[in-house]
């Protein structure tokens, strides 16, 4: 971005590092260091076309949103019209918003792109597959800047100032349409039609020069972060019911990817009620379709659950200068977080012979970095500095079946955890004064592996058990000053996690054979540095 404006601050610090970088320790213990006066802070301005706000409100509001899909029809002279229409992709978003407003309070503001909804599949009966889902519209990328040298100061009740908006000061979201679900079938022989994909979250660039200070005044009520940047994949769809003779049930679809989060703060951003976090960001995928069951007087298959999207990466950067401030309880300063799509559940089966569906596989949370150059304190209970994570979704749980002959589904496996970098440089410093409240916490963890499905009849067979996930890199690096002063309150918990397997499925018959378990994830490396000087 071009353009720059140089703010010169020149300071000696007088610092403590917290010494909690075990995880079981309950106090601080004072190592003076002195700082060393900041260099020069350069600055970007603002330089993307502007957007006027909402007259009267001083509200921001960019909102596009994809259309939604058709459903299936009937038309004998194009039979693919069984099948529903895709959601349309929602637009992008490439703007500024000025905030000089010091008057206030005022509403929040919203930037908003989302994809529309994947039509319906044409149920049918007598006999064939029913129409398949439509596939969920991508959300579109999102370029913005919250601009301004005043005071935002935001005032959030308990019930939303506008629909569009959860309860947050500036709240950007892209998010992917939900995948259709398929259409069912009744009829002699058939299987239910299949979900559509659910659609991609965005990609999101966002700067923050402004002061944000939401509810400040003890009249408003509602919890609410002071900035939420969330990038949704949609969910998949659900496979289409069968019932008949001989039919199957609709698989699943796959759920969408969470797009990837760069966000840079200049600026201040204060709370002051409860559960109200400075910086909120997140990738979150979509996860899977469910399968539908499938319920034959002769043979009945339970439909698949499809796999999770991915999560994307996360970078947040608190820069020199930039502060986060909160004061009420569980009001964490920075959580950063990546979380992968969990597997769709799968379809029982039920008939003579009867075949659980197998579980969707969850899919890998990506990498999240946070980096502090500048200040962040929390004052209540609870309430971390910073919090950085990524998680691998957990996998589908299998169908049962249950029949004369019954053979559960296996759960699906699980995502990874990936890697997890907090970064807290020389002139960053990080304050908790609550009780259990950390300084950081840095956790990459895989998912669960999904449970089998079980079996009942004369002859059963359990599914097996989804294998887990890997927990990821999480490595914790600080030149700068952290202090925890409540009790209980962890200077630094670094953590990977290996998911656990998942069950085997149970089996109840005069032949019976239970499932095996999944096995459980790995645990990567975890490391924690300090330098002084």
């Amino acid at each position: 971005m071009s353009g720059t404006r140089t703010v010169t601050k020149s300071s000696t610090l007088i610092t403590r590092f917290g010494s909690q970088t075990a995880l079981l320790c309950g106090t601080s213990l004072g190592l003076i260091a002195i700082a060393q006066p900041a260099a020069a802070q350069v600055v970007p301005t603002c330089t993307l076309p502007e957007v006027a706000p909402v007259s009267g409100t001083g509200n921001i509001l960019i909102n596009s949103g994809g259309a939604r899909g058709r459903n299936g029809s009937l038309d004998l002279d194009d039979l693919d019209k069984k099948n529903a229409g895709n959601g349309a992709a929602g637009g992008q978003v490439f703007a500024s918003g000025t905030h000089n407003y010091d008057s206030g309070p005022i509403q929040p503001t919203i930037v908003r792109t989302v994809g529309g909804r994947g039509g319906t599949g044409l149920s049918i009966l007598f006999a064939g597959t029913a129409g398949a889902g439509g596939a969920g519209g991508n959300g579109g990328p999102i370029t913005y800047q919250a601009c301004g040298l005043d005071a935002l100061t935001v005032g959030v009740n308990s019930i939303p100032i506008h629909q569009l908006s959860p309860q947050a000061g500036i709240f950007v979201l892209s998010r992917g349409g939900d995948g259709g679900n398929g259409g069912d079938v009744i009829g002699v022989a058939g299987t239910g039609g299949r979900g559509g994909a659910g659609g991609n979250g965005g990609n999101i660039a966002l700067d923050i020069f402004s002061e944000v200070i939401v509810n400040p005044n003890p009249s408003f009520l509602g919890p609410a972060p002071g900035i939420l940047v969330q990038s949704i994949g949609g969910r998949g769809g659900v496979g289409g019911e069968a019932e008949g003779l001989v039919v199957d049930g609709g698989r699943g679809a796959n759920g969408g990817n969470g797009g990837t989060l760069n966000i840079d703060l200049f600026g201040q951003v204060s709370t002051f009620r409860g559960s109200s976090s400075g910086l909120i960001a997140q990738s979150i995928a979509g996860s899977g379709g469910s399968g539908a069951s499938g319920s034959g007087l002769f043979e009945g298959g339970g439909g698949a659950g499809r796999n999770g999207g991915s999560a994307n990466r996360v970078d947040v950067t608190l820069q020199p200068g930039g502060q986060v401030f909160t004061a009420g309880a569980s009001s964490h300063g920075i959580v950063a977080q990546s979380i992968g799509g969990g597997g769709g559940v799968a379809g029982s089966g039920t008939g003579i012979v009867a075949l659980g569906g197998s579980g969707g596989t969850g899919n890998n949370g990506g990498m999240v970095s946070v980096t502090t150059n500048g200040g962040i304190e929390t004052r209540g209970s609870t309430s971390d500095g910073v919090i950085a994570q990524s998680i691998g979704g957990g996998g589908g749980v299998g169908g049962s079946g249950l029949g004369i002959v019954g053979i559960g589904g296996s759960g699906g496996t699980s995502g990874a955890g990936g890697a997890v970098t907090v970064i807290v440089g020389p002139t960053g410093r990080i304050t908790t004064r609550g009780v259990d409240s950390r300084a950081i916490v840095a956790q990459s963890i895989g998912g669960g592996g999904g449970a089998a499905g079980l079996s009942a009849g004369i002859v059963a067979i359990g599914g097996s058990g989804g294998a887990a996930g890997n927990g990821g890199v999480t490595t914790v690096q600080f030149d700068g000053a952290i202090d925890t002063f409540g009790d209980r309150s962890i200077g630094i918990l670094a953590q990977s996690i290996g998911g656990g397997g998942g069950a085997g499925g149970s089996a109840t018959g005069n032949n019976s054979i239970g499932g095996t378990g999944g096995s459980g994830g790995a645990a990567g490396r975890a490391a924690v540095g300090a330098q002084i000087g």
